[in-house]
């Protein structure tokens, strides 16, 4: 048995990348769920070996965190019952 040719199975990684749920990806590329399922995983492995040959050294700066919690916190829904932030990272807010 043979599995998907090389187009299909740049399509289906493709359509995995930009969110594309894994049964749907199977209905457009005309494969079973488990063929899906497998080309990822395979795929996954592939990624994870060419990682850990090739990046050394990457040196990263602080990375901030806080950006998606001051969105869902600040909508404006919550406005009228807004309590004072968390002080930093790791500490817990004890204002009621």
């Amino acid at each position: 048995m043979k599995g998907p040719s090389k187009k299909t199975r740049a399509q289906i990684l493709n359509m995995l990348c930009v969110g594309s749920c894994v049964r749907s990806t199977s209905r457009v590329a005309g494969v079973s769920v488990n063929a899906v399922a497998k080309l990822l995983l395979n795929a996954g492995e592939a990624c994870a070996t060419y990682h850990d040959a090739h990046v050394r050294d990457v040196r990263v700066n602080p990375v901030q965190y806080d950006e998606i919690w001051s969105f869902r916190y600040a909508k404006q829904k919550n406005i009228a019952t807004l309590r004072p932030g968390p002080r930093g990272p790791y500490k817990k807010d004890i204002s009621n």
